[in-house]
C-alpha cells in the first residue's frame, strides 16, 4: 500500500510539473509576443518621428533666419537619417515590418492629425513666424517621442531594440534642449 501512494503522489507531482511546466510555456510565449508586438510599434515609431524630423530639419535648414536655426535643422537632418538607418536595419535582421503608427485612442487619433496639420501649416511659414513654430513643433515633438519611447522601453526586455531605443534617448534629450536653447537664444535675442 505504501508504494501505492507513493506511486500516485509521484503520478501527481510529474503531472502538477508537467501542467505547471505548459503554462510557464504559454506564458513565455505570451510574453515574446507581447515583446515582439512592443519592438515593432516602438520602432514604427522611431522610423515615423524620424521622417518627419528629417523634413522639419530640412524646413530649418532652408528657412531658418539664423545660423543656429539652420544648423539645428542640420542637426536634426543628420541625426534622425543615423537613427532611421539603425532602426531599418535592426527592423530588417528581426523580420519587423515597420508600419505607420496606428492611434489606439481618440487621443491618439487626435495628436496625429494635429501633428500632420502643424507640419503643413509649418511648411508655410517663412522668417520669424516659421522660427517661432519650428520651435514649439519641434521641442513638442521630442518631448512626445521621449515620453513614448521611455515608457515602451521600460515594458521590454534586454534586447537589441531595448539596447537602440537607449542609445537614441540621450540624444533626442539634447535635441529638446538645444531646441529651448535656440528658443532663447535665437528668438528672444531679436530687436
Amino acid at each position: 500500500m505504501p508504494r501505492m501512494r507513493l506511486w500516485a503522489g509521484t503520478a501527481l507531482t510529474c503531472l502538477s510539473l508537467t501542467a505547471l511546466a505548459m503554462v510557464t510555456e504559454a506564458q513565455l510565449s505570451a510574453t515574446a509576443e507581447d515583446e515582439r508586438r512592443i519592438a515593432t510599434e516602438l520602432l514604427s515609431e522611431i522610423h515615423a518621428s524620424d521622417l518627419t524630423e528629417i523634413t522639419v530639419g530640412n524646413l530649418a535648414r532652408s528657412k531658418g533666419t539664423t545660423p543656429e536655426i539652420r544648423n539645428f535643422g542640420v542637426l536634426l537632418i543628420r541625426d534622425h537619417t543615423d537613427f532611421d538607418r539603425r532602426v531599418q536595419e535592426l527592423a530588417k535582421k528581426q523580420d519587423i515590418q515597420l508600419a505607420d503608427p496606428k492611434p489606439t485612442t481618440s487621443e491618439e487619433e487626435h495628436r496625429m492629425e494635429l501633428v500632420k496639420r502643424r507640419l503643413s501649416q509649418l511648411e508655410s511659414l517663412d522668417g520669424p513666424k516659421f522660427d517661432t513654430f519650428f520651435f514649439e513643433f519641434d521641442g513638442e515633438a521630442h518631448r512626445v517621442l521621449l515620453r513614448t519611447l521611455i515608457t515602451g522601453n521600460q515594458q521590454l526586455k534586454p534586447s537589441a531594440v531595448k539596447a537602440l531605443i537607449t542609445k537614441i534617448v540621450p540624444i533626442l534629450r539634447q535635441h529638446e534642449s538645444l531646441c529651448r536653447w535656440c528658443w532663447n537664444h535665437c528668438l528672444n535675442s531679436k530687436p
